[in-house]
């Protein structure tokens, strides 16, 4: 008989803490079909999904897991994370690495499109519209329905105060959002006559991968806040 895990059914959940790491391997693989990956990645993002699994019993407390995957392209690090995603039954976000993106675009961005049409004076303008969701505010909000992958590609290009803005809110674990109320479920705080509401982040529900090319290096404190793995080609 099989000792494989099998594949979670619909809206049910693997346990990584039932498995072996080559059984943890065998599932990624399964549904990725990729047939070859550095084997310490494999080893590694087994020990961090049980360490997120173990949030469960308090899901709003502890630390956000995270991974640094330092390796050349092709060497599995964007499979990896998909895999994870499709084996949890969950979801992928994906944010790409921009030198010219400012910290403030985790929680929330600009719609070029819509800018564009109000600057031709096309249409009325709503300032809602202008803005888009941040791909960080996204995966705390989507941590509270699913499981939960997000993916910064080429992070390494981010500026400094990207990533600082990033370690911030890992470890408060929480993200403020000033102005009008967003939804009656979350909760709202008053600070220097400001309101604002918080999304908070279910740890047991959300992974972050930060993918990098090994020729550039993320600044000293992403490195340490994350696990590091040199993802090599096996």
């Amino acid at each position: 008989m099989s000792t494989q895990p099998k594949a979670p059914l619909k809206g049910m959940r693997y346990s990584p803490l039932l498995a072996s790491h080559a059984q943890f391997a065998d599932l990624l693989l399964s549904y990725g079909g990729y047939e070859r990956i550095d084997p310490v990645l494999m080893a590694t993002g087994h020990i961090t999904m049980m360490q997120i699994e173990e949030n469960e019993k308090n899901p709003y407390k502890g630390n956000i897991q995270g991974m640094v995957l330092d390796g050349d392209p092709g060497t599995g690090k964007s499979f990896f994370a998909e895999a994870i995603a499709k084996a949890m039954d969950g979801r992928l976000l994906k944010h790409l690495g921009n030198p010219d993106a400012d910290h403030t675009e985790l929680v929330r961005g600009i719609n070029p499109t819509e800018v564009a049409k109000a600057m031709a004076g096309g249409g009325s303008f709503n300032e809602q519209d202008i803005y888009i969701m941040g791909k960080l505010l996204e995966a705390f909000l989507s941590s509270n329905e699913q499981f939960t992958v997000l993916l910064f590609d080429e992070g390494e290009k981010n500026r400094f105060s990207v990533q600082t803005a990033l370690l911030t809110i890992l470890q408060d674990g929480e993200i403020p959002l000033p102005g009008k109320l967003m939804d009656e479920n979350l909760d709202a705080v008053v600070s220097n006559g400001e309101f604002s509401q918080i999304v908070r982040a279910r740890r047991d529900n959300l992974l972050i991968l930060l993918a990098k090319n090994k020729e550039r290096d993320l600044y000293d404190a992403t490195m340490r806040r994350f696990r590091v793995v040199y993802a090599g080609y096996p």
